[in-house]
């Protein structure tokens, strides 16, 4: 009879030494979990709110110049324009096939813009200043073009034409090097239009206005789902 409890009280050494490495791991999970939702709840939430929200850049109309009499030197009007934005993967060759006939462009020369694209949601402009036909029949064949969308964007229109070309300069899309020294300017974005010469570029900072924003919501697979936040681009004027 002794000899069996001694038996049985070594046995239940193993068993009691594993008992308590378990209770030691379950607490230390525990305690891990309520730390993380304690004091990183923030870290994450903001993390996984960054993953389903994407900022997308809304082009300010740059401003107006006039004459001391009111007239309009150079100004900016509204154009329907084609965009890209391949969230939803890579453009086939069917759909450029498409595009090209609908556009009246070329398809090669579709191919290199969409090849120039670096962020899936960054719209890329294919065309613009498109007429109202032209518009109508993309968007009776937009269900069958991922991706694509039709929009209204500023413009930039010279009244003068070529007379004062040299005076007036012209724009151009931002690039990295412009990035980088306008890069602690509020309202700047990778679709911003830069004054490249004469008064265009004297009058830059004035002329650009804001770039505003727009918020919106990705669902799986990155496909762009709902819209969110949106701040309005801001536009100025200058007299000349």
């Amino acid at each position: 009879m002794l000899e069996a409890l001694l038996k049985k009280k070594n046995n239940d050494g193993p068993f009691r030494y594993v008992y308590w490495v378990i209770l030691v791991v379950f607490a230390a999970l525990v305690a891990r979990l309520v730390w993380l939702q304690l004091f990183q709840g923030d870290y994450y939430n903001s993390l996984a709110e960054g993953n389903r929200l994407r900022a997308i850049p809304l082009a300010a109309m740059r401003g107006v110049m006039y004459d001391r009499n009111g007239q309009i030197l150079v100004g900016s009007r509204p154009s329907f324009t084609v965009t890209y934005m391949p969230s939803q993967g890579s453009m086939t060759e069917e759909e450029l096939n498409t595009l090209s006939r609908l556009l009246n462009l070329p398809k090669e020369k579709l191919r290199e813009k969409v090849a120039k694209v670096k962020n899936s949601y960054i719209p890329t402009v294919l065309a613009q200043d498109l007429t109202q036909d032209i518009v109508t029949r993309v968007e009776e064949e937009r269900n069958e073009l991922p991706g694509i969308s039709v929009d209204v964007q500023p413009i930039r229109y010279y009244p003068y034409n070529m007379m004062a070309a040299q005076v007036f300069g012209y724009v151009g899309q931002i690039d990295e090097e412009d990035m980088e020294r306008l890069k602690d300017e509020d309202g700047v974005s990778v679709i911003t239009q830069i004054g490249r010469a004469g008064l265009e570029a004297y009058y830059d900072n004035l002329l650009r206005g804001k770039d505003g924003s727009r918020q919106v919501e990705v669902a799986r697979r990155a496909v762009p789902s709902k819209n969110w936040n949106e701040r309005i681009p801001f536009p100025v004027t200058i007299s000349t």
